[in-house]
C-alpha cells in the first residue's frame, strides 16, 4: 500500500484526477506501515497506479506492479522473509506474510515436488480481477528473489471464473 501512494505522490494532480473523492486523502495523510487499509482502497489506487505506471513491455501492468511490490517488501520491512538459495522454504514462510497484509483469507502452500509448488487462496471476500494479476507478480518476485530462476506462475482457479477459489501452479529451477 505505502509503495502506490508514494508514486502516485509523485504524480500527485495526475492521480488525484484519477481518484475518486473518498481516496484522494490518501494523496495527503501519513501511512502508517503497521495500519489495516481497506483493500477496496488498496485496489483502486493500484488502478489509478496502472494508468499512470509505464510498465515494462510485454508485461502485464499488474503483474508489474506485484512484482515491484514485493522488491519493495521483501528488501525492508519483511526482508527476514526471504530466505535465500531456499525458494521452497521462502514460499513456505510467505503463508506468515498473507496474514501480514491481510485479516480475511487462507493462503495454503502446497509443495508438488522440487521446483514445483501451487498456492491456493480461499475465503477472500475483497477479491478483485485485479489483485490476482498482483499476486502472480508478487509470487513470481518472491521465488526469483529467493534464487528461483526460470519461474512460472500461471492462474489455474480463480474465484472470478467461479471457481471456488483462487489457484495458482508455480515452477522454477532451484539454484545450483
Amino acid at each position: 500500500m505505502i509503495h502506490v501512494v508514494k508514486f502516485l505522490r509523485t504524480r500527485k494532480e495526475e492521480a488525484r484526477a484519477l481518484l475518486p473523492e473518498r481516496l484522494r486523502p490518501y494523496l495527503e495523510k501519513r501511512l502508517l506501515p503497521s495500519a489495516w487499509y481497506p483493500e477496496e482502497d488498496h485496489i483502486e489506487l493500484c488502478r489509478a497506479l496502472a494508468k499512470l505506471l509505464p510498465g515494462p513491455a510485454g508485461m502485464d501492468i499488474y503483474e508489474h506492479i506485484g512484482r515491484s511490490g514485493a522488491r519493495a517488501d521483501l528488501a525492508g520491512v519483511y526482508r527476514n522473509m526471504l530466505r535465500p538459495g531456499d525458494p521452497t522454504g521462502t514460499l513456505r514462510k510467505a503463508n506468515a506474510l498473507w496474514h501480514a497484509y491481510h485479516d480475511t483469507g487462507m493462503y495454503r502452500v502446497v509443495q508438488e515436488g522440487r521446483g514445483a509448488a501451487r498456492i491456493e487462496l480461499v475465503s477472500f471476500p475483497a477479491q478483485a480481477p485485479e489483485h490476482c494479476r498482483i499476486l502472480r507478480g508478487w509470487l513470481a518476485e518472491l521465488l526469483a528473489l529467493a534464487g528461483a530462476h526460470g519461474v512460472e506462475v500461471v492462474e489455474i482457479r480463480c474465484v472470478h471464473r467461479k471457481d471456488l477459489f483462487c489457484r495458482w501452479e508455480m515452477t522454477w529451477e532451484d539454484p545450483a
